[in-house]
């Protein structure tokens, strides 16, 4: 019985942890600031042109993540956190809940990011992902409560000059 409590305590010990390594401190460093943020989404079985479609706009700040050990599902430990002015009103839904509006990014596959928005709505989740192109991201995102799709679109960030 005691080398069994041996062997799993250095099975957890051993256990891979994310790494907060020069790669991932380039990608926190790069995606840390202030961006333009504009979600677009067209209303569920309308048919329209781009013009019929409705666009939450906002400011999105990110800083890098060195402290908040969190998942997110298909991202890297998040390499930042941040808080976010978006009108989401336009949309019908308030991501965060009653919660400080807060998001968490991760890198996914290949040069995209992935926005996972916190709320303290039960069965509510919201990603945004996306490539990082230079300045801008841009992707899609969707909005589900309890795992049914209320709202997807398209999103643009576009970041603010740096000082």
């Amino acid at each position: 019985m005691k080398a069994l409590g041996v062997a799993l305590i250095l099975a957890v010990a051993c256990e891979s942890h994310p790494v907060r390594d020069a790669a991932w401190e380039r990608q926190a460093t790069m995606l840390a600031g202030d961006w333009d943020v504009e979600l677009n989404v067209q209303p569920s079985g309308m048919p329209g042109t781009e013009k019929s479609w409705k666009r939450a706009r906002g400011v999105l700040s990110l800083r890098p993540n060195r402290h908040v050990d969190v998942e997110i599902e298909g991202a890297s430990l998040p390499t930042d956190y941040g808080t976010y002015d978006i009108d989401f009103s336009v949309l019908g839904f308030n991501p965060s809940g009653t919660r400080v509006p807060g998001v968490f990014v991760g890198v996914g596959r290949g040069d995209s990011v992935i926005l996972a928005f916190e709320s303290d709505r039960d069965g509510f989740s919201m990603r945004m992902s996306g490539p990082v192109a230079s300045d801008s991201i841009r992707g899609n995102w969707y909005a589900a409560e309890s795992r049914n799709a209320i709202a997807t679109g398209s999103f643009l960030m576009t970041r603010h000059p740096r000082k």
